[in-house]
């Protein structure tokens, strides 16, 4: 039975982590977004995420890998995360969804 109550009060927390992470990562993708274009236009931008030669974001927005799919990869997180924002508030309407959802 406590098995039971613990699956109730978890439940009722995923639709507004689903949310809150949703609208996180919507922002950091959009960010990205926004660099990887400022980075388009000046090759000799700086990106606000490099932080030191080790950790440098704009060599990785250079590379090939970050076009793994023939465009920018933070434009699937743009698509992504606003995916999970509607499924959280979907759950928090009290939509009945499939288990595998």
């Amino acid at each position: 039975m406590a098995k039971a109550t613990v699956k109730t009060k978890l439940d009722r927390w995923i639709p507004y982590l689903l949310i809150v992470v949703g609208i996180l990562g919507a922002l950091m993708a959009l960010i990205i977004t926004q660099e990887k274009f400022n980075l388009a236009e000046n090759p000799n931008y700086r990106p606000s995420c490099s932080i030191n030669p080790i950790v440098s974001c704009g060599s990785v927005m250079k590379s090939d890998q970050a076009h793994a799919f023939g465009f920018a990869n933070p434009y699937i997180g743009l698509i992504g995360f606003p995916v999970l924002m509607t499924l959280g508030v979907v759950l928090l309407s009290g939509a009945q969804l499939k288990r595998w959802l």
